[in-house]
């Protein structure tokens, strides 16, 4: 009998004192399993990377400026700043952008591809030696920076290429290569 009682008091004792815990985290208690109730479990947000650079939206004004790496149009006069605004054709994320130019008299619509921008535009000139003949011109536009503006990622600067294409007048073909920068504001 005293066994027994010892055994009684064992058990309690151990029941009582326990500090294991199940695999829910909550301790062990001395009520029956069914009756343990475990705390909800807290969800905790999922940790998202933050977006690339060149996941970066152009949208809104840009100051670009040019600068002339090779020509054969002849000269090496720089250009002041260009003024370009671009619209995103999407809402909230980055994606074909139209571009119209402030200080030139041409628009273009850039698609984004794999990080970059890239759009070409074609103009026929009439007036003026050589003419008629048409320009054409090639950019590439790749985001430097970004942030978060009104909740979109929008690049704030970018840097590019431009390759401009003269044909089909009595004096050409030409070419230029220019790199370009932009900021935004």
């Amino acid at each position: 009998m005293r066994r027994s009682l010892l055994v009684a008091v064992a058990l309690l004792l151990g029941v009582a004192c326990s500090t294991n815990t199940k695999d829910s985290g909550v301790p062990a208690t001395s009520a029956p399993e069914s009756a343990i109730v475990s705390s909800p479990t807290e969800v905790l947000p999922t940790p998202t990377r933050p977006p690339k650079v060149n996941e970066g939206r152009l949208e809104g004004r840009y100051k670009v400026n040019f600068v002339q790496l090779s020509s054969t149009f002849g000269g090496t006069a720089k250009p002041p700043p260009a003024r370009w605004v671009f619209t995103p054709r999407c809402e909230n994320r980055p994606c074909s952008t139209k571009m119209e130019s402030k200080s030139g008299d041409y628009n273009m619509v850039f698609a984004y591809i794999h990080g970059r921008y890239r759009g070409v535009v074609s103009q026929k000139i009439t007036t003026g030696q050589c003419a008629p003949y048409t320009l054409r011109f090639q950019y590439t536009l790749i985001p430097t920076k970004a942030a978060y503006i009104h909740g979109d990622w929008v690049a704030t600067t970018f840097k590019g290429s431009n390759v401009e294409t003269a044909t089909g007048g009595s004096c050409l073909p030409a070419t230029e290569h220019d790199a370009l920068k932009g900021i935004r504001g």
